[in-house]
């Protein structure tokens, strides 16, 4: 992995290595991270800082609380003598891509449409690039960073909510897909269906019923939260629960199946990766989603390659795998605010941007279905 970078004397980072700080800004928890990438194709993703918050328990916190929150620890990083050469912000909501602002807040306001990430950075004198992403397109990106194939990609991550983003993974460098308004890949938005104990849970957004907090509004509607609800249905699984069977089965499995009959459908993606708590919980989910997709999708689909891809009659391979990665959210925003330095360095010098790296993992992907 490569070493972090140390201010030089004249207070930037080595030539060889970009330097970046991230943050990941979600509705509960702030995560903080340095992610350094290296001239010879390596990346290393530090946390330095993962707590718990309520601040956004009453609703929509100040802009001037809100900027003092991430700055604080850009202060004292660059007091300590850390230089940056760019910095992501992972956050809640829809975001401009072109103003860095959030668009919407968690319950759809737009409170802080008039403030960005850009100018609170500016307010602490760093004029370096920085980007900003909804936080589920941070993970995706972050996750196909990592786990991503060439050609087109969509990262799937089944936690709290469904974080989902494509992109496009060419050579050395992996590209967000960000659509015209900076939101598209947003597939948690996508409608699925399913039944459970009789009822019929139609339209739902996918992003509501795959996730921790489906998982407890449908089938552990008592537990003390989402993660709990999750580990309940994980205990009555390997109880071999009657009702937890069903959901699993009739709920996140075909729910999953349905989603993933609308990601070929309508978007044709190339790779399918899959991520997040749930998966972890339940690994056999992404596999199990897999062959109940193969009726929906038609064309004659089959699994092939010993579970880790399927094909169809016009000759369409679409691989499919999980990923284990531990910070995608804060990885994503070094992706994307690091194709953002080369853009502007290549802009000054006139000169081509090299692709950006990607780290060279000793991971061999294995296929999801036993053959």
């Amino acid at each position: 992995m490569a070493n972090f970078s140390k201010a030089s004397s004249n207070g930037a980072s080595k030539q060889q290595d970009r330097v970046y700080l991230c943050f990941d800004l979600g509705g509960t928890a702030l995560k903080v991270g340095v992610i350094t990438f290296s001239a010879s194709g390596e990346f290393s993703v530090e946390e330095i800082h993962n707590e718990s918050h309520h601040m956004f328990a009453n609703g929509p916190i100040s802009t001037e609380d809100l900027q003092k929150l991430l700055t604080d620890h850009y202060n004292r990083l660059t007091l300590d003598g850390q230089r940056f050469d760019g910095i992501g912000v992972a956050t809640f909501g829809s975001v401009n891509p072109t103003t860095k602002r959030i668009q919407n807040y968690m319950d759809g306001t737009p409170t802080y449409k008039d403030w960005s990430w850009s100018d609170a950075f500016l307010d602490v004198g760093f004029e370096g690039p920085v980007d900003v992403l909804n936080d589920g397109q941070a993970a995706a990106l972050g996750v196909c960073r990592e786990d991503g194939a060439p050609g087109t990609n969509v990262a799937l991550v089944m936690g709290t909510g469904l974080g989902a983003g494509a992109a496009e993974v060419r050579g050395n460098q992996t590209t967000l897909i960000r659509g015209g308004t900076g939101n598209a890949g947003l597939f948690g938005n996508l409608l699925v269906s399913a039944s459970f104990e009789g009822k019929l849970i139609a339209n739902v957004r996918a992003g509501e019923l795959l996730a921790t907090g489906g998982i407890r509004k449908h089938y552990s509607p008592d537990s003390d939260s989402p993660e709990e609800a999750l580990k309940q249905l994980v205990n009555d699984l390997g109880n071999s629960d009657e009702r937890a069977l069903a959901f699993y089965n009739d709920v996140l499995v075909q729910g999953t199946a349905v989603l993933l009959t609308n990601l070929h459908q309508g978007f044709d993606p190339q790779n399918v990766v899959f991520a997040g708590g749930i998966t972890k919980a339940l690994p056999d989910l992404a596999s199990d989603a897999l062959l109940a997709a193969m009726p929906l999708i038609g064309d004659q689909a089959k699994v092939v390659k010993n579970g880790s891809a399927y094909t169809t009659c016009i000759g369409q391979i679409v691989t499919v795998s999980v990923s284990n990665e531990i910070n995608p959210n804060l990885l994503g925003m070094a992706t994307a605010v690091h194709s953002m330095k080369l853009a502007s360095t290549s802009r000054d010098s006139g000169v081509l941007a090299a692709n950006a790296p990607r780290q060279t993992s000793s991971r061999t992907k294995q296929g999801l279905i036993p053959s």
